[in-house]
């Protein structure tokens, strides 16, 4: 398989709207510099002003990259499939002042961002190995070893922190859990190593399903969930706690699904800061009670309690 990359210029003052923006149309993962907007693999990027030991300062404009896979059944050779690069020119308008499209092979792809990824402990007890990596557990360690390929969610990103120090204080056993929006699947992973009874994952991507369904089967949890190409609104019944690491915009449009699909506890993420009071009043609005707010990183993450 190979890899279109586009990559964006925009100003820095816009890079968070235009990585929502890009996130929203359909793209698996945004990367920005050397911020990750989601868990995508990046080589490292220079920025002006790097001194050993310090961050870059931010510079005036920002390049993000976006990335579209393609396969043997791509009807036409790579540089002249034009539907991505039209996605991103149309959903971006004046925010993009250049684009560029370069082909990556698969190999060249995944090897360039292996080693800037190492192991992280989540919480008291979550452990998150790259499937690359050796580490020796530790007593009370549950560890998820996984390998995203293309799909979000590796645990580098803080709004995937976030809902895995959310579900370790929520799950309980033999708890139900939904996961909309699964990426790797690594949320509905530590929901059944939390002693969930099971848990169901849903996605809009089909690759991102295919590699969910991967990495449950390697962690050993196959048997404990079902990952489904799909929304909120593909699934049935409540479920005791639904967690949905998702986009602000888009968790606004779905608050009366996700509301609908929780007996007990909801766990929200992918919100920036400035976004977190719509978040709030769409679900409130839905009869939901805010439990907490968790924050890291410019991100936050809300809990909600059915009353």
């Amino acid at each position: 398989m190979d890899y279109l990359e586009i990559s964006i210029t925009v100003r820095a003052e816009d890079a968070e709207s235009a990585a929502g923006i890009l996130l929203g149309v359909g793209f698996t993962g945004v990367v920005m510099g050397e911020e990750r907007f989601d868990d995508l693999p990046e080589p490292w990027i220079e920025e002006p002003g790097r001194s050993a030991g310090s961050m870059p300062e931010r510079p005036a404009e920002v390049t993000l990259r976006v990335y579209d896979a393609r396969t043997e059944d791509t009807p036409a050779p790579l540089p002249e499939q034009p539907d991505a690069v039209a996605r991103v020119r149309d959903a971006l308008g004046n925010l993009a002042r250049r684009t560029s499209t370069r082909v990556m092979a698969e190999e060249s792809w995944a090897e360039s961002w292996k080693r800037f990824w190492d192991v992280q402990h989540v919480g008291r007890h979550l452990v998150i190995k790259p499937s690359w990596k050796e580490y020796e557990a530790s007593a009370g360690d549950l560890v998820i070893e996984l390998d995203p390929k293309q799909a979000f969610g590796t645990g580098t990103h803080a709004t995937t922190r976030l809902c895995l120090a959310a579900l370790e204080g929520l799950v309980r056993p033999g708890d139900r859990v939904y996961d909309v929006g699964t990426g790797s699947g690594i949320l509905a992973i530590a929901a059944v190593l939390l002693e969930a009874i099971g848990a169901t994952g849903v996605d809009s991507d089909p690759v991102a399903v295919a590699a969910a369904r991967e990495n449950a089967d390697h962690n050993g949890v196959s048997d404990r969930i079902d990952f489904a190409v799909g929304s909120a609104s593909n699934l049935a019944g409540r479920a005791d706690v639904v967690v949905a690491n998702i986009l602000a915009e888009i968790l606004i449009e779905l608050a009366a699904d996700l509301a609908a699909l929780t007996s007990r506890d909801l766990i929200l993420s992918g919100i920036i800061d400035r976004k977190a009071s719509d978040v709030r009043a769409a679900f409130e609005g839905q009869g939901l009670v805010l439990a907490d707010e968790l924050r890291e990183d410019g991100w936050v993450a809300q809990h909600f309690l059915r009353p």
